[in-house]
C-alpha cells in the first residue's frame, strides 16, 4: 500500500526541482504548472491556484496548464471559470497527444461541479481513448455512484483495482490531488461505496441523493406534463424500496416535496392536476410504515408503466 511518507518525500523533491527551474527562468510555465499541482497535493490550496494562474498568464497555449487550472478552479468553487479553462485546452489542440489526460482533467472538473452525468460522458471518452489507462475507471466508479448506478460503479472499481491496485489503495487511503474538505469527503464516500466498503445505509443515501438531483434538475427547467410521470415513477419505485427494505422515510419526504413542486408546475403548464393527484396519493401511501395498501399497489403499477414508457426522456 502507498505510504504517506513516500508522498511527503516525493513532494519535497518535486517542489525543490520546480522552484529551482523557476529560479533559473521565471517564465518557465511548465515548472510553474507542476509546482501548482504539487502544492495542491501538499494541501496548500491557495498557493497552488496562484501558481497555476501564474503559469496560465505566462502561456495560455499550454494545454495541460489550462486543464489543471480548470480542475483546481473547480475545487476552489469558481464555477464560472473552471469548465471554460478545461474546455479551452481542447480548442487549442483538438488532436493533442495528451488527449487522454485532458479528458481526465475535464471529467474531474465536471465531477467537482457535481455535474456527474457530464463527468461520466467525458470519462467514457477517456476510456475509449486509452482503454488500458486506470484513471478513467476511477472516474467511472465515482460518477456512476453519483448517478445512483451502484452495481455499474462496483464493476468500474473492480476494473480499476485490476489495472492499478496501488492507485486504488492510495485513493481509498485518502490521497487525492486536493485536500479540499468538501470535495474529498464526497469523493471518498463515493469511492468506498464503489469498493463495497460501505453498508446498505450509505448505499441507500447516495441513491436518494441521485433521485433528489434528478428532481431538482427538472425543477430548474420548464417541465411538461409527461415529464412529471418520470418523477412520479422514480418516486414510486423509491417508495416501493422503502416498504420492502424498511429504510428511513426522511429522504423520501424530500423527494415528495420536490415531486409536489414539479407536479404543481406541470399542472399549470398542462392545464390539469392529474399528475399532482397521483403524486399526492403516493405521498400518502408511502408516508405510512405499515403494510402496503391497494392504493399504493395501484399507483406503483401506474408509475412503473409510465417510467418504462418515457424513461429515455429523463
Amino acid at each position: 500500500m502507498f505510504a504517506r511518507w513516500q508522498l511527503v518525500d516525493a513532494l519535497a523533491e518535486g517542489l525543490h526541482a520546480a522552484n529551482r527551474a523557476i529560479s533559473l527562468d521565471a517564465t518557465d510555465y511548465i515548472a510553474m504548472t507542476w509546482k501548482g499541482v504539487l502544492l495542491g497535493l501538499d494541501g496548500q490550496e491557495e498557493a497552488a491556484l496562484a501558481a497555476l494562474r501564474a503559469a496560465y498568464s505566462i502561456n495560455r497555449n499550454y494545454v495541460l496548464g489550462s486543464g489543471f487550472l480548470g480542475m483546481y478552479e473547480a475545487w476552489a468553487g469558481n464555477k464560472e471559470l473552471n469548465v471554460r479553462y478545461a474546455l479551452e485546452a481542447f480548442r487549442l489542440s483538438p488532436r493533442d497527444p495528451y488527449q487522454h489526460h485532458l479528458l481526465v482533467l475535464l471529467s474531474f472538473t465536471y465531477f467537482a461541479n457535481r455535474q456527474d452525468a457530464q463527468a461520466l460522458e467525458i470519462a467514457e471518452m477517456a476510456m475509449r481513448e486509452s482503454p488500458d489507462k486506470p484513471v478513467p475507471y476511477l472516474l467511472l466508479a465515482l460518477t456512476l455512484v453519483g448517478l445512483g448506478q451502484l452495481e455499474a460503479a462496483k464493476k468500474a472499481f473492480s476494473s480499476l483495482q485490476s489495472r492499478a491496485p496501488q492507485l486504488a489503495q492510495a485513493r481509498l487511503a485518502g490521497l487525492w490531488l486536493t485536500t479540499n474538505a468538501a470535495y474529498t469527503k464526497r469523493t471518498q464516500t463515493f469511492l468506498r461505496v464503489a469498493a463495497g466498503l460501505e453498508g446498505a445505509e450509505a448505499e441507500d443515501a447516495v441513491r436518494w441523493v441521485a433521485i433528489e438531483g434528478r428532481c431538482s434538475r427538472l425543477l430548474r427547467r420548464q417541465v411538461s406534463g409527461n415529464r412529471v410521470h418520470v418523477v412520479s415513477a422514480q418516486f414510486l419505485n423509491s417508495g416501493f424500496h422503502q416498504h420492502t427494505h424498511g429504510t428511513s422515510a426522511a429522504a423520501l419526504l424530500n423527494v415528495v416535496k420536490l415531486a409536489h413542486d414539479v407536479a404543481g408546475r406541470a399542472a399549470c403548464n398542462a392545464g390539469n392536476g392529474s399528475n399532482a393527484f397521483e403524486i399526492s396519493a403516493v405521498a400518502g401511501c408511502t408516508s405510512h410504515r405499515g403494510a402496503r395498501t391497494a392504493r399504493f399497489d395501484q399507483n406503483f403499477a401506474f408509475g412503473d408503466a409510465a417510467w418504462r414508457h418515457i424513461r429515455d426522456e429523463f
